[in-house]
């Protein structure tokens, strides 16, 4: 039998999984959860040592006769402190050691309460990793719990090799033992992936039983090929990809997975995770409820990333790299036809995608801020296509200004998705145009532009920088979060309902202004903004309060 303590139990079955075999263990009563599981799994062998000091250095010296990841186990309060100087010497010598503390829960901490200190990062640097995992009260927080761990056991089982800590804040009873077997999860396993490091067999195995593979490009830089150099990945997997993705296809997810009663044919079993954010939230949900499915990252380090709440693995590596090297794997295997599950599942999802754009392309251009981005991407395109003519860099803030750039955008867009906020996305795009020859056109709306209007503040700008301002008064995207306009506070705190414009902005600062207050302006306007010549910045501010 094993503690009822959630997370020790799924630490403990991680441990395992990580090829734990020896753990040197203290006396004490916060920790107790924590030895009892260790000496139930029958995979341990457990040690006492009540000198904490000398049980890290005991530790020390298993890892250093047997190799494998070794931990010391001790009590909550100075306990964790007498480590210390063994865990520094781990450190030195790259030794695996895995500090386990157990510690009070948060509510108790620093107020005044027995074998209390602040054990969160006790160990310092003398660590190649500090996480906590609280005892979780749903699912969400359960796959936190064993991420984190994953993420500090792969860090300590690593390349680098480096003593870790755990900490373990339990709540009293402590004492319960009557959970009949360790919690069923599986490790977050870490690749090396290149060029020439072969594909994980496990990645390939799981792939080639996959019915409904997917691969998701969040937002990455560039790549200088595109996916159709990966002819064996392409005709796989079913591609989803936004304007801020090394893959730009156009398309409005959100509206694809509009209705959800079509998801479960939809979801996949398998996906391929490549990049950061993800613009659509859809996207996300459809993938985080997809049960079963295995996920798998390709990430330029080890950090975890686990978007979608099932990450099995990370191959760490160059993205582009990485994908040469699967593409070639599954041209190679024997097993690289197709079978008729994954391409009636890609048929489905083209057939969904295609839907979705020909509704979108038949509504008539408006005065809308829509509109507005589709005329812009209209000429954009016209212009890209000229014979001599430069293709335009352009930079979008966030909100609703990016979400329309995955409908429209044929071309790689720029933004701060990373946080996400809608400080600096103007003067991001202003300091690309002073290292670059090319236009930039900078997509903004009203909140964003007037929180960062100090980006023209600047002298040293030039006349390829080109503002296109999408003014509606107000905070538009937080209209389309269901209920919340039923606030009282919904117009004037929340929406942040204004009556500002940029004329007096782009004079001060020496700016080029226009204003479109209807669609021949807007026509018009679009033009004036692409137009080459000036030697400052051009403002265009499309006037479309209600």
């Amino acid at each position: 039998m094993y503690s009822n303590k959630e997370n020790v139990g799924i630490m403990t079955a991680l441990l395992v999984a990580h090829g734990v075999r020896h753990a040197v263990v203290c006396s004490g009563s916060r920790n107790a959860p924590i030895v009892h599981n260790l000496n139930a799994c029958g995979s341990i062998s457990c040690h006492a040592v009540t000198d904490e000091r000398s049980a890290a250095f005991c530790a020390m010296g298993i890892a250093q006769a047997d190799g494998s990841p070794v931990v010391v186990c001790v009590t909550s309060g100075t306990a964790l402190l007498n480590l210390a100087p063994a865990i520094a010497e781990a450190q030195c010598q790259h030794l695996p050691v895995v500090v386990v503390a157990g510690d009070l829960p948060e509510a108790f901490q620093g107020q005044l309460d027995g074998q209390n200190i602040p054990q969160g990062n006790a160990l310092g640097s003398f660590v190649g990793c500090s996480v906590t995992i609280g005892e979780p009260r749903d699912d969400e927080e359960r796959r936190m719990v064993g991420r984190r761990v994953s993420e500090a056991l792969n860090v300590c089982c690593g390349r680098e090799r480096q003593p870790v800590l755990v900490n373990v804040p339990l709540s009293e009873p402590l004492f319960g033992f009557s959970s009949t077997s360790l919690p069923a999860v599986g490790p977050i396993r870490v690749y090396e992936a290149s060029e020439a490091a072969p594909v994980p067999s496990e990645f390939l195995d799981r792939l080639a039983v996959a019915c409904r593979p997917m691969v998701v490009f969040g937002q990455t830089q560039p790549y200088d090929e595109p996916v159709a150099a990966l002819p064996a990945l392409a005709e796989r997997f079913v591609v989803l990809s936004e304007a801020t993705s090394a893959v730009v296809r156009p398309c409005p997810y959100d509206e694809v997975l509009a209705d959800e009663s079509k998801w479960p044919s939809l979801e996949p079993d398998f996906v391929l995770h490549i990049g950061g954010d993800i613009v659509s939230k859809r996207v996300k949900m459809l993938i985080r409820r997809a049960q079963g499915a295995d996920v798998w990252r390709i990430s330029p380090t080890a950090r975890i990333a686990d978007t979608f709440m099932r990450l099995r693995g990370l191959l760490v590596g160059d993205e582009w790299k990485t994908l040469r090297s699967i593409d070639r794997a599954l041209a190679g295997r024997q097993c690289a036809e197709v079978s008729p599950d994954v391409r009636r599942y890609k048929a489905l999802w083209e057939a969904e995608m295609t839907t979705v754009m020909r509704t979108v392309e038949e509504r008539p251009i408006a005065f809308t801020v829509e509109g507005t981005v589709r005329l812009l991407h209209q000429e954009l395109e016209q212009r890209s296509g000229l014979a001599g003519a430069s293709g335009a860099v352009v930079h979008y803030a966030n909100s609703t200004p990016i979400r329309l750039a995955n409908t429209f955008s044929k071309q790689y867009v720029y933004c701060n998705r990373g946080v996400s906020g809608i400080d600096g996305s103007v003067s991001t795009a202003a300091g690309y145009s002073l290292a670059t020859e090319s236009l930039v056109v900078c997509v903004t709306g009203d909140l964003s532009f007037f929180y960062d209007c100090n980006a023209l503040w600047n002298a040293g700008l030039r006349g390829n920088l080109r503002i296109l301002l999408l003014n509606n008064g107000c905070g538009g995207i937080f209209g389309k979060l269901p209920g919340l306009s039923a606030s009282p506070a919904y117009g004037a705190y929340i929406a942040a309902r204004h009556e500002a414009t940029a004329r007096g902005l782009c004079e001060a600062y020496s700016a080029a202004y226009r204003e479109a207050q209807d669609l021949e302006e807007l026509r018009r306007g679009v033009e004036w903004l692409l137009q080459s010549g000036g030697d400052r910045p051009k403002v265009l501010e499309v006037s479309l309060r209600e």
